[in-house]
């Protein structure tokens, strides 16, 4: 299965590179640094649990999230977007591409996912 060629996403913190199967570590590099801008990032690594509805942060907290779901979500090809089908939450997602795509910045890596598909 072929990768279309990467795009950018624009956001008002700079462009983030399409991921691919073959450009993990670059698109992982420039996504938490957008992360981090819009202080969403201790969302996805977990640090920051979903507070109670109750709490006064709930709903800026819901928006943040809701944020970082769709940055990822976009910022991946139809293909990598597949990996993350019916997940909701971003911290899922995250800890999704990276147990899938964490080690196919090498030759061996690659070629093992690509056999998958």
């Amino acid at each position: 299965m072929s990768e279309p060629a990467p795009t950018f996403n624009k956001t008002e913190w700079g462009n983030i590179p399409l991921l691919t199967y073959l450009n993990y570590e670059t698109w992982k590099e420039t996504l938490t640094l957008v992360l981090e801008a819009m202080d969403a990032y201790d969302i996805i690594n977990g640090e920051e649990p979903e507070p109670p509805q109750i709490d006064i942060d709930y709903h800026e907290w819901k928006i943040r999230a809701a944020k970082a779901k769709t940055t990822i979500h976009l910022s991946c090809s139809p293909t990598i977007q597949f990996l993350l089908k019916g997940l909701r939450s971003p911290r899922a997602m995250w800890t999704t591409l990276l147990a899938r795509l964490e080690n196919t910045g090498t030759h061996v890596g690659r070629t093992t996912i690509q056999r998958k598909f």
